[in-house]
């Protein structure tokens, strides 16, 4: 049975936002981080233009900084969190596009964006984030969007406490909290993006051995641990 204090859900990351990006406390998240940047590392080069105008939902501490400035990628970058407190992290302030704003409704005009990247995008991967993205991508413009694996989830949480569509995070104060995640088979995803009127052109699975962390997480586990799908709106043609 779940105790009462281990059974808050929590409505944002704020609380643990402090501690999040510390890899040493919590190498799961910093094992995660790396495996995502290997798939996004590859679709930012592949599909990013000059002077495209990208958004990362869920920034806090940005990816997209990190991969388009080792890629020279010269394209517009506008980091969104619902969260003031995950995308108050130092490595964002070399940025000055930020925008406190919750992924199912972005501050954003509609048709606005070449491009949205959602890193680990699992706290917000609902319906309405995904109509969202439709609205405010141009046609042909794209989502990259990476997911802890559904094989690692599945059979991490069945060992665990968790509810159904959350993670456990334990913080440093010897607290355990309960996050959204909401991680889905392939087959669901599929479906939830196409039900946004987007098309799913790739979906990739990485396995643990391809990253070389500093600490490696005990809870990783044989097989895929980050999965990702890249949508597409319109019917532009790949370039």
């Amino acid at each position: 049975m779940v105790t009462a204090a281990r059974s808050w859900l929590l409505s944002s990351y704020s609380e643990i936002a402090a501690e999040y990006y510390d890899g040493r406390r919590h190498p799961t998240c910093a094992n995660f981080r790396a495996a995502s940047a290997v798939i996004l590392r590859t679709w930012l080069k592949a599909f990013t233009r000059t002077g495209s105008v990208i958004i990362e939902t869920g920034a806090g501490a940005s990816l997209a900084l990190e991969l388009i400035d080792d890629l020279k990628v010269q394209a517009a970058l506008i980091l969104s969190d619902q969260s003031f407190a995950m995308l108050n992290q130092r490595s964002n302030r070399i940025s000055n596009a930020c925008l406190v704003s919750d992924a199912e409704q972005l501050s954003i005009r509609t048709a606005s964006v070449d491009a949205i990247l959602a890193s680990l995008g699992d706290p917000y991967n609902t319906a309405a984030f995904w109509r969202e993205c439709s609205r405010v991508l141009r046609p042909g413009g794209r989502v990259f969007f990476t997911t802890p694996s559904f094989e690692w989830a599945q059979a991490f949480r069945e060992e665990t406490e968790a509810p159904p569509m959350a993670a456990e995070f334990e913080l440093v104060d010897g607290r355990a909290l309960f996050v959204p995640s909401f991680v889905r088979s392939p087959t669901e995803q599929a479906a939830l993006i196409r039900s946004a009127g987007l098309d799913v052109e790739k979906e990739v699975h990485v396995d643990g051995k391809v990253i070389q962390p500093t600490k490696r997480s005990p809870k990783l586990r044989p097989g895929a641990i980050v999965s990702g799908y890249l949508a597409k709106s319109g019917s532009a043609q790949v370039p």
